[in-house]
């Protein structure tokens, strides 16, 4: 069996709709870094008046990619993409009632391996990701972008979740770590390496997640 078979498309076809993707978002993107800088700066510097807004960004990052990446334009390259973008936005919703309407997301670092982890998750969601998938053969066009696709979100997701001051719900974990899973598999099958650090990022972030307490 060609596990090829699997993917409906190649990756140069792949990788041009996020070149096409990522022209009809422009310059969103550089909103989306910003947003990812603030979030490592609301992380060293927590201040109770803005503590929903990181949940808020990571949750309207994820509903903006389940509709728009997603149900809006992936689903014309593969069917399967309306099951990824249900999953997107009830992620983002389940971050707004969590995070937003409970409040119980306020980011805190603690100095802890956990929070050294999350930290350097966050920037390698927003430089590192990019960077390798450049070195990996994805023209400038395609780059992947933080807040914009899934896989630098995906990861972004698990460096908040580990800086958390409180335990998050076990919920919240679910849908990053299978996602993380199937982000690679998709990426090993049509040769972007870059989206194999994913699933590693997913083992790595849940046991700390498991592990607290609070």
């Amino acid at each position: 069996m060609d596990l090829g078979n699997l993917i409906p498309f190649s990756r140069e076809v792949f990788l041009d709709f996020v070149a096409q993707y990522n022209a009809l978002l422009w310059p969103a993107h550089i909103a989306t870094l910003m947003l990812g800088v603030m979030l490592i700066y609301l992380v060293l510097r927590p201040s109770k008046r803005w503590e929903r807004l990181p949940a808020l960004f990571v949750a309207t990052v994820w509903i903006g990619i389940g509709v728009g990446y997603f149900g809006l334009h992936f689903s014309s390259l593969n069917w399967a993409a309306w099951l990824s973008a249900f999953f997107f936005i009830l992620q983002g919703a389940l971050l707004v009632w969590v995070g937003v309407v409970r409040n119980r997301l306020g980011l805190e670092f603690d100095g802890s391996l956990s929070g050294w982890t999350g930290i350097v998750f966050l920037v390698t969601a927003i430089a590192v990701y990019p960077l390798l998938s450049l070195a990996t053969g994805t023209g400038l066009a395609a780059i992947p972008t933080v807040g914009i696709v899934p896989g630098p979100t995906v990861l972004m997701t698990w460096g908040f979740l580990l800086m958390t001051a409180a335990r998050p719900p076990l919920a919240l974990t679910l849908i990053p770590f299978i996602m993380a899973f199937i982000g690679a598999a998709a990426g090993w099958l049509i040769g972007l390496p870059a989206d194999l650090v994913l699933p590693l990022a997913a083992i790595v972030g849940l046991w700390p997640v498991l592990a607290r307490r609070r």
